[in-house]
């Protein structure tokens, strides 16, 4: 019943001096069954909900976060399995708008390399910067359609490349260091591919 990014709701009695409060009900309004059922749906899941509890530090609501991390795994339940392996990619490029630093969308023949530092494109390649394929991978991640990132063929080592890339981008802009216990789950299930 409850697993990471269920959508549950739930009343509480809510005490400020305590860190336990007493949950008095809880239903879901939305089964998904896909995700408990498949384990690359319920590791992206995992990491998702690890993501966001060690990076975001929001003390206000925000419904059209909600909205949108709702649609997301509504989404994901949805998916057929042979389309489920970029969606957490997915999912971490379009948070950063939530987060307030989204990547330029700036590629182009003269700016080829992604900058993690900068959040942008650069002509020249360095240290700080991915490499053209990554780059070109990113941007279509930026750009594309649900359709287009649900067709993209990636290989493991790029996923991994990509994905390893995104957490280095948020570390930056959070100025925090983001490990993550469930991105060793997600990798494995990945890793017959």
């Amino acid at each position: 019943y409850i697993f990471p990014m269920n959508l549950i709701r739930f009343s509480a009695y809510y005490k400020e001096q305590k860190n336990i409060h007493n949950l008095t009900s809880i239903s879901c309004d939305n089964l998904l069954l896909s995700i408990t059922e498949n384990i690359y749906k319920l590791s992206i899941c995992q990491f998702m909900a690890e993501f966001l509890y060690v990076t975001f530090q929001y003390p206000n609501p925000d419904s059209r976060l909600f909205e949108f991390l709702k649609q997301w795994i509504l989404q994901l339940e949805k998916l057929p399995e042979p389309f489920v392996a970029n969606w957490h990619l997915y999912g971490l490029i379009k948070l950063t708008s939530f987060y307030g630093f989204e990547p330029e969308k700036n590629l182009s023949s003269k700016h080829r390399f992604f900058n993690i530092s900068k959040g942008s494109y650069v002509e020249t390649k360095t240290e700080e910067t991915l490499d053209k394929e990554t780059s070109t991978l990113l941007h279509t991640f930026l750009t594309g359609t649900i359709q287009d990132i649900l067709e993209l063929k990636i290989n493991r080592t790029l996923r991994q490349t990509l994905l390893n890339a995104i957490i280095r981008f948020y570390s930056i802009h959070t100025s925090s260091t983001i490990s993550l216990n469930s991105l060793e789950v997600l990798n494995e299930c990945y890793s017959f591919e």
